[in-house]
């Protein structure tokens, strides 16, 4: 009950499935990519898969189909594993019918397009008891069942129709091998009868000679073409789209999280109503193996592009400049030159000799401090000619 209204078989078909039924269900495959790149072809429209056998009409013609595929097919449905789908559905197993119609693909021999499909009466009724808020939703859970039921079945009926081929093969290779063996038994009789009607010469050569295997094994290689699974565009699985986990109906946290609060009968109606929401856009990775994308560690010492900054260094003294060594003032050549040209001389080998040193300089250079005058002292008195004091 819902709000005191009878919930309907719609109103079961229309509540959105279950985690359990996301999980079991089947994933389908998109839109057909057969000329979607090519701008000179036109390409195909098919929005979707949908699986469909196709048997040639030189294995099965229309009194075979129904003497012998459709009873098969009754019996396949009454005993296939579909009741999860048709539950789905509020369908049963007489709701289904195999539906065959005969069509010439792109490449192939005049054939049967045959699939299973909801009856007439059974949809038209679904979908007047769904209204209009619910046709929508029906419609939609109709269609993937219907894809369910012949993604399970079609393979196996693709199994026995491949049977009944190789039995038909049999009897024409059986049929050439004896039709063979009498061709060659009649032209035996009649090479006899002829010699002995002539009496001479020799008629051997005027009937060839079959060789029943041979015969046989051509009967076999011209039979019937195989049946094959395509979609009802006429191209095969492989040729469209495929589903990403995340594109599939009720897969997302969304739809999960509604189809559990839906479970009850009061909640169906909330859940219907909210809306959808679409998977975050997933990340471009490059093509092939992830092993030769990942980043790999730096192996030995790095060499930057861009040098660092250069650290900063005592500044360099000039081949000029005076040094003081053992209380003296040491003056290289070119520092000596500069001392004694006073003003005068060549003044490009003044610049070229570097800074002058001013008397002023020299003598706060071999100024001693308080440590060294003791010794300055004691060397004065040792010099010869220094004044010695008395006694």
């Amino acid at each position: 009950m819902l709000n005191g209204d009878p919930e309907t078989t719609a109103m079961r078909v229309a509540r959105p499935m279950s985690p359990t039924d996301v999980a079991r269900s089947a994933s389908r495959r998109l839109s057909c990519q057969v000329g979607s790149g090519d701008e000179s072809s036109c390409p195909c429209l098919c929005p979707g898969y949908d699986p469909v056998l196709v048997v040639p009409l030189s294995l099965v013609d229309k009194i075979e189909l129904n003497n012998d595929v459709r009873p098969t097919a009754n019996r396949l449905v009454s005993e296939a594993n579909i009741g999860a789908s048709l539950r789905r559905a509020g369908l049963e197993r007489n709701d289904l019918i195999l539906e065959a119609f005969e069509k010439q693909f792109r490449g192939l021999p005049p054939s049967h397009r045959i699939r299973f499909r909801v009856r007439n009466e059974k949809r038209l009724w679904l979908m007047e008891s769904a209204g209009i808020y619910l046709a929508h939703s029906v419609e939609q859970q109709l269609e993937k069942s219907e894809f369910e039921l012949n993604q399970k079945m079609l393979p196996d009926l693709k199994k026995w129709v491949e049977r009944y081929r190789s039995v038909k093969l049999t009897r024409c290779g059986e049929a050439a091998r004896k039709f063979a063996e009498d061709a060659n038994h009649d032209a035996d009789m009649l090479k006899a009868s002829m010699q002995d009607s002539s009496g001479t010469g020799d008629a051997s050569g005027a009937f060839g000679w079959r060789d029943p295997e041979t015969a046989a094994a051509k009967a076999i290689l011209s039979g019937p073409a195989r049946p094959v699974i395509l979609c009802r565009c006429g191209h095969a699985e492989v040729w469209h789209e495929k589903p990403l986990e995340s594109n599939r109906p009720g897969s997302s946290p969304h739809d999960v999280a509604v189809a559990s609060r839906a479970s009850t009968p009061k909640a169906s109606a909330a859940a219907l109503a909210a809306p959808p929401r679409t998977a975050p856009p997933l990340a471009l990775r490059p093509p092939g193996p992830e092993s030769l994308t990942r980043t790999l560690p730096p192996q030995g010492p790095l060499f930057p592009m861009v040098a660092d900054k250069g650290r900063p260094r005592p500044p360099s003294r000039s081949r000029s400049e005076p040094s003081v060594s053992g209380g003296r003032l040491l003056l290289r050549k070119a520092g000596a030159a500069s001392l004694r040209s006073n003003g005068g001389g060549d003044a490009a080998a003044a610049a070229a000799a570097g800074p002058r040193v001013t008397d002023t300089d020299a003598a706060a250079l071999v100024s001693p401090g308080p440590a060294d005058r003791p010794k300055q002292k004691r060397a004065k008195e040792r010099r010869p000619g220094a004044a010695r004091p008395n006694g």
